[in-house]
């Protein structure tokens, strides 16, 4: 599956059309897509990788200097697909084909805020050259009162 990379107006011009798309398939994870590609998360991110036949099948999301909590260091500030094409692997290939453009571009650690389970099952299934790179804070055990 050929991917590319995208920045600038089109970056914003993606993630927000795949919130909308969420928001008009009653997604139940719109409040995810809104979390991790839209507002001030991806005013912080200079690229995203998408696919190359169809770019709202979902979204990786790179922030050079990072994002809220992560200390400066590089990001990958989301991961999003679109609910018709859930668990059939983008997320995982969309995943590692961010982690690999991070480590192109010379970052030496990536910080990634997991807020899914099934997001986590992914961290836990790379091969230990790309989960090597990896700080990982997993949000997914924290309470919100």
């Amino acid at each position: 599956m050929q991917m590319r990379i995208i920045s600038g107006g089109e970056l914003r011009k993606v993630a927000g059309e795949i919130i909308r798309n969420a928001v008009s398939a009653s997604d139940s994870k719109v409040i995810m897509a809104v979390c991790v590609i839209g507002g001030d998360r991806i005013s912080c991110c200079d690229e995203g990788i998408v696919f190359t036949d169809d770019p709202h099948r979902g979204i990786a999301t790179i922030a050079p200097e990072g994002e809220f909590g992560s200390d400066g260091m590089p990001s990958i500030v989301g991961v999003f697909v679109r609910k018709d094409d859930r668990r059939q692997g983008y997320a995982t290939t969309l995943f590692e084909e961010a982690i690999r453009r991070c480590v192109d571009r010379g970052f030496e650690e990536i910080h990634v805020d997991v807020m899914s389970r099934g997001m986590m099952q992914i961290v836990e299934k790379l091969p230990d050259e790309l989960r090597g790179v990896l700080r990982v804070h997993d949000m997914t055990t924290l309470s919100i009162f």
